[in-house]
């Protein structure tokens, strides 16, 4: 057996055969792609039934590495039976006796080009497992230690000083060797799955090349006689024996291919085949857009095989070390879209579904100058916070609404004033006082007088339609003590007054140097009317006059004497009172508002009417009995006198028609 371009020298191992000159080498290279590797292996037909007359053959797999060292592992077949060293260094140790035609595992290495003797091991005998089976033959490195293997049994462990092949690829050979000629058969032995160790794991050979040569130092006169195919048009499995016409030495046995399937809910989904560690694109829309407001946003990929890949980009490279499957992922996205004449709107555009999502309007109160300014009023969806946050499961869209604003100074020298601040335009405030009096003493205070508009009420209601600047004004007043007096100068008591068009008690405070009217006073039920003026300077008494009088009613007959008769009495009030107007045939009610008094009387079935007024007399005249017996003498003698006078003038008209013309 031989590396290629090296001597095998497991020959000495074996009875000296004078005419063994030749090493056949018939196999697989992989491809330049599969160098730099850490390792190789392949799996490899066991087959006991070869029969050869001279020197040996064998199956395996090896490479030279990148310091020149060379390292193979697999099984032979010696021709003849015998004791062989099962384990050699810089010497032999430990002899195992190997049956000829019996298939029996070894490996062995070089440590450099230059190196002639054996080093490897020999399994025991029939230690590459029973006939027509297949097993895996292999090596790999940690470091510079090498370790061995056979269906992940290990071998053995070597260091070679080195980690990888440098620019040498695995190859996988059938070798007779130490032969005489070509008069040796081998029974085709089937390989498969020619591999190399990348990075922690085994890649299969994307390409494999057919070769055919000699071992150095082996003579070369005649054609190798063993032939290489690709079985079943497989590929990376290919057989090894004679009867097999080889191709030309260096021709493409196979070129490995692999399947990248795409799946994806939005986009394309495919099934593709690449060349084995072709470098693919793989791609993805960054959005799949449902319609305006709703997209679906590239998520990420979550790849399985070799080479694979699995995160965020939506474009990466892949190599197709294997059949490769990426699954695209996906996150549905709405979109918000917010509006706004004014300021900064952040939470617009696109969120994931059900996630949350801060909206603001920043800044939310915008200064035109110190006495304007627009502010956020509300979203049009309603809400009314400029801040918040929403969960996006939708679509959102709505604008922020603003109001402007003017600033209404509102102020007082003793302060406590409601209403300053900032208002919206074009809507109505309200300004109040809540200490519309400073009290300086008992009898005089500090009172609000009017604000600057000239309006005089504490509490008013104004139009903000610009800025406003309004203060409350106060003056003296002085505490006076009122008192009512009737028309003869009498006091009488008064609920309350009536001074500046104010309704006050009789205890009150008026300002100062300023004239008042006096309207009128509520006594006896009746608002009584007046227009007496009231000028104050200090704290005082003061007196009012007001239109009281005496209702005097009369009752007599029509010759004046007087009547004692039932009198109803109604007064301005709208109170009644009945009483006879005695025997002197007078009644006087004091203090009457008015003095009026609206008097009826009844006496022999008929009734009587007068009014008193502001003092002056209600006249009732009756008409008596005594009044009807005299008022019928009177109309007796008048009527006597009446015939009297006529029977007169009858006779003395007789008479003068008498005398002659």
């Amino acid at each position: 057996m031989k590396r290629p371009e090296l001597l095998f020298i497991f020959f000495i191992l074996m009875p000296a055969l004078a005419n063994a000159q030749y090493w056949f080498q018939s196999g697989a290279r992989a491809g330049s792609l599969s160098t730099y590797n850490n390792g190789a292996k392949v799996e490899i037909q066991t087959l006991s039934g070869q029969n050869i007359s001279s020197g040996s053959i064998a199956f395996w797999v090896g490479e030279t590495l990148q310091n020149g060292a060379f390292i193979q592992v697999g099984y032979l077949v010696l021709n003849e039976s015998g004791n062989y060293p099962s384990y050699c260094t810089d010497v032999c140790h430990n002899y195992t006796y190997i049956k000829k035609g019996s298939p029996s595992w070894f490996y062995e290495y070089f440590n450099s080009q230059s190196d002639t003797a054996f080093h490897g091991a020999v399994g025991a005998n029939g230690s590459a497992g029973a006939n027509n089976t297949m097993h895996t033959y292999g090596f790999y490195s940690a470091g510079d230690i090498w370790h061995i293997f056979m269906d992940n049994t290990t071998l053995g462990e070597i260091n070679l000083g080195t980690n990888n092949s440098g620019n040498n690829p695995p190859v996988a050979f059938a070798e007779a060797a130490n032969v005489t000629g070509t008069d040796d058969k081998i029974i085709p032995v089937q390989f498969k799955n020619l591999s190399f160790y990348r990075n922690g794991t085994y890649l299969p050979s994307r390409y494999g090349y057919f070769f055919e040569g000699y071992g150095a130092g082996s003579l070369k006169s005649i054609p190798n006689p063993y032939g290489v195919i690709e079985l079943y048009n497989r590929t990376n499995y290919f057989e090894v024996g004679s009867g097999i016409s080889s191709p030309t030495n260096g021709k493409e046995l196979w070129s490995l291919g692999y399947f990248l399937t795409i799946m994806s809910q939005y986009g394309a989904s495919n099934k593709t085949e690449y060349t084995a560690y072709k470098v693919i694109r793989l791609q993805s829309p960054e959005f799949i857009y449902i319609n305006n407001v709703t997209r679906e946003a590239f998520n990420g990929w979550s790849g399985t095989g070799v080479g694979s890949y699995s995160g965020i980009l939506n474009e990466t490279n892949i190599t197709m070390f294997s059949n490769i499957t990426e699954t695209a992922s996906w996150n549905t996205q709405y979109a918000f879209n917010l509006s706004s004449p004014y300021s900064k709107l952040y939470g617009s555009g696109w969120h994931n579904s059900n996630s949350t999502v801060n909206i603001s309007v920043n800044p939310s109160i915008i200064y035109t100058n110190g006495t304007s300014r627009l502010k956020f009023k509300s979203w049009s969806n309603g809400i009314n916070n400029a801040n918040f946050s929403v969960k996006a499961n939708g679509p959102l869209s709505m604008r922020a609404l603003w109001s402007k604003q003017y600033f209404v100074s509102v102020s007082s020298e003793f302060g406590g004033i409601n209403g300053s601040g900032w208002h919206d335009a074009n809507t109505s405030i309200m300004l109040s006082i809540k200490n519309p009096y400073i009290n300086m003493s008992s009898g005089r205070r500090k009172s609000f007088y009017s604000w600057s508009n000239n309006d005089t009420n504490s509490t008013i209601t104004l139009n903000v339609t610009s800025p406003i600047k309004i203060y409350a004004e106060y003056a003296n007043q002085s505490l006076i003590n009122a008192s009512g007096i009737d028309a003869y100068g009498n006091k009488i008591p008064i609920s309350y007054f009536y001074i500046g068009g104010k309704r006050t008690n009789s205890t009150s405070f008026v300002f100062d140097n300023i004239p008042y009217l006096i309207t009128g006073a509520y006594y006896k039920g009746t608002l009584v009317g007046t227009s007496q003026k009231l000028y104050v300077s200090s704290p005082g008494q003061i007196q009012i006059s007001l239109p009281v009088y005496n209702a005097v009613v009369r009752a007599t007959d029509i010759f004046g004497i007087p009547m004692n008769v039932s009198l109803s009495i109604r007064f301005s009030n709208g109170s009644t009172e009945n009483i006879y107007s005695g025997r002197n045939g007078t009644i006087v009610i004091p203090d009457v508002p008015y003095g009026y008094a609206n008097v009826s009387a009844y006496y022999s079935g008929f009734r009587f009417n007068t009014e008193a007024y502001e003092g002056s007399e209600g006249k009732i005249l009756l008409i008596s009995v005594q009044d009807i017996s005299v008022f019928a003498a009177l109309i007796i003698i008048g009527f006597a006198i009446y015939l009297y006078s006529s029977k007169k003038l009858s006779a003395q008209t007789k008479v003068s028609t008498s005398k002659p013309r």
